[in-house]
């Protein structure tokens, strides 16, 4: 038996991201009924809703405890969303990552980033929603392209060179989740 990579995890990174009312929060949950899949757990300022367990829906923590663990780099990603302070914990990740588990992150387009400088190897998918709502019901017709720039060809997606292009996913949302759920080893 060969030793394996230290900086190949044995496990698979899943990352969703995409903006509010694109369809994560429906695809993840759907990829969560297979039992082989976990939901990551993140830290954040914000104070418990009822019914909520720390360390089981997150890790709370307060906003100089938080900003602590930025500057020491204890986070694989953090934002700011609505006052409040969200991040992964790089310790957590890289230990669920190295005991072979199947890691599934919902986050936004800017955590998406930073996981890919850390994790390339990992999957990452974008929905932006428009598909559900620009095509025809059961159409798989691309999505209206991006702009060409003044010497005529098309900009990238993002400004970013070391970020992969991004495929949009316009087929019905069923769809994805079955193509997401029988990919799943390929990961």
């Amino acid at each position: 038996m060969t030793e394996r990579d230290t900086n190949t995890p044995a496990g698979k990174l899943i990352v969703i991201s995409g903006p509010s009312g694109s369809g994560k929060t429906t695809v993840c949950r759907e990829l969560l009924t297979d039992p082989a899949i976990q939901l990551s757990v993140s830290a954040t300022t914000r104070k418990p809703r009822p019914g909520e367990q720390d360390g089981e829906n997150y890790f709370f923590v307060s906003r100089e405890e938080f900003c602590g663990r930025v500057e020491r780099g204890l986070f694989a990603e953090h934002a700011e969303y609505n006052g409040n302070l969200y991040g992964t914990p790089r310790d957590w990740l890289e230990s669920e990552l190295a005991a072979g588990h199947i890691v599934l992150l919902e986050i936004d387009l800017q955590g998406s980033k930073q996981l890919w400088e850390q994790f390339p190897k990992g999957t990452y998918i974008f929905l932006d929603g428009l598909g559900a709502k620009t095509q025809p019901s059961g159409s798989h017709a691309a999505t209206p392209r991006a702009p060409k720039s003044d010497s005529g060809v098309r900009k990238p997606p993002t400004a970013n060179a070391n970020w992969p292009r991004r495929r949009t996913l316009t087929t019905p949302l069923s769809t994805t989740i079955s193509a997401a759920r029988s990919r799943r080893f390929e990961i």
